[in-house]
């Protein structure tokens, strides 16, 4: 009996719909059946993969089922409405769009897909997903906050009331837009905006702009900057992020006797003068704001609190990234091999002989560095909310390139545990996704920085030299 019923289960099929049309598959390697989840797009994937989703952990392919019974070389596939998908064992788990499953049966004259084939003819392999590298990537970025050179500082830079702000990269755990549920103190301090819970602990939110004595930005879309200072964690309530910076200590001055007066001068440890015109920025000190009063007052509330909560962000490393934005996709990039963020300038200057993949060159701190549009290469939507785009100032193998994108967000703090491997992508951009981070039931793609140019694009990027007075007439 045992026996008959085994051979029972070995042939039941599970009928689906796609497109109009009946399938099944053998029930026995169906992992999983449900609604279709959050799905992250991969750029230049091929039209049969749909992006990767979370599965239990693992990023893991979403496939359209209506590409694949139409074949590899068709693009002119049935509409499908795609609103449900079944989580399929096929050498690893791959997960099929389809429209509606319509039942479990052993008896089944539905037409019965050979989900490897069809998955080899179409992606030539699908690879076992493999758990090995799954924290860190093969690229092996500088030291995070680690400057470009020693005469460098790495500063986050922001503003707060019209002016310009700076923290060493250091001291910043990650950034991301102030919530909109935030819990607020009773009989708190004027600096005090509340309170969120981050990771397992409540973290105290002050007003940089009520701690430094200046009128606030209520309407704006304001963001927290979340500093560590020894063991200590607050958000910092902010303006307008404007991204990363390097300034180089010869344009780095202590601040006026004159100003070392008042309310708060030990918040302030130094000033960066800009060049090319470019605003002065205050680089605030963590040890100064973090011994201020108010903070002090804040971080002793929520002190007995945390001692009751699960601190799990000391009980395992965590990774910073750089998230930007291109379309309504998003990416990752490791923070340590950003060099910089700056706004795209009105006007790109165009360089003769360029390479084609070259957008034109940009003046970045008196050097001219050649930009690529990334939203071209990765095949992006157009942005309805981009306003003004920024670039992403990288060193690959000791050249410099700028990448256009959409925005960026914010800096994320990842811990190893949500990081894992990429799944073996089909497409002419795969290898550039070496990792994947969960994040709220998605996936966000993490990019290698190796990868954003292969080796044809920097040995013509090593022969094109921008005329020496290039960056100057920028």
């Amino acid at each position: 009996m045992a026996k008959a019923r085994k051979a029972h289960e070995a042939t039941r099929q599970l009928v689906f719909a796609v497109s109009g049309q009946g399938y099944s598959l053998p029930a026995e390697h169906v992992l999983e059946v449900g609604r279709r989840p959050t799905i992250t797009r991969v750029p230049n994937a091929p039209a049969a993969l749909a992006g990767l989703m979370n599965f239990h952990g693992v990023a893991t392919p979403v496939v359209r089922v209506s590409a694949l019974v139409a074949g590899p070389e068709s693009n002119d596939f049935a509409s499908s409405s795609e609103s449900k998908i079944i989580v399929y064992d096929e050498g690893g788990a791959v997960a099929l769009l389809i429209d509606d499953v319509v039942q479990l049966s052993a008896d089944s004259s539905a037409q019965s897909l050979n989900i490897g084939r069809l998955l080899a003819d179409t992606f030539l392999t699908t690879a076992r997903i493999s758990r090995r590298n799954v924290v860190q990537s093969g690229y092996e970025a500088p030291r995070e906050g680690a400057p470009i050179n020693d005469r460098d500082r790495a500063l986050l830079s922001f503003q707060v009331s019209g002016q310009y702000f700076a923290l060493p990269l250091e001291s910043v755990v990650e950034v991301l837009t102030l919530p909109v549920d935030v819990t607020g103190l009773p009989r708190s301090e004027v600096t005090s905006v509340g309170m969120i819970s981050l990771r397992e602990e409540l973290v105290p939110l002050i007003s940089l702009a009520a701690l430094l004595g200046l009128p606030g930005d209520a309407n704006g879309r304001r963001h927290v900057v979340i500093v560590r200072f020894e063991e200590a964690r607050v958000g910092l309530v902010v303006d307008t992020m404007r991204g990363v910076v390097r300034i180089p200590e010869s344009s780095v001055e202590p601040v006026p006797s004159i100003l070392q007066r008042g309310d708060g001068d030990a918040e302030i440890d130094a000033i960066a003068r800009g060049d090319d015109g470019r605003p002065l920025i205050s680089i605030l000190s963590p040890s100064g704001l973090f011994r201020n009063r108010a903070v002090s007052v804040e971080l002793a509330g929520q002190a007995a609190e945390n001692k009751t909560m699960t601190d799990v962000s000391t009980a395992e490393a965590n990774q910073r990234f750089i998230v930007f934005q291109l379309g309504d996709d998003v990416f990752g990039l490791p923070i340590g091999s950003v060099d910089e963020i700056v706004q795209l300038p009105e006007a790109i200057s165009r360089v003769p002989n360029a390479p084609e993949f070259v957008t034109g060159v940009i003046n970045v701190r008196g050097k001219a560095v050649p930009v690529i549009d990334q939203r071209l290469r990765f095949d992006a939507a157009q942005s309805a909310t981009a306003k003004r785009p920024r670039v992403i100032v990288v060193t690959i193998e000791r050249l410099r390139a700028g990448f256009i994108v959409d925005s960026v967000s914010e800096i994320l703090s990842v811990p190893d545990s949500a990081i894992g491997p990429a799944p073996q992508l089909p497409g002419n951009g795969g290898h550039v996704f070496d990792r994947v981070a969960a994040r709220d039931g998605a996936m966000i793609l993490l990019v290698d920085p190796r990868e954003l140019l292969d080796k044809a694009e920097r040995d013509l990027l090593e022969r094109f030299k921008p005329a020496p007075g290039a960056a100057r007439a920028l």
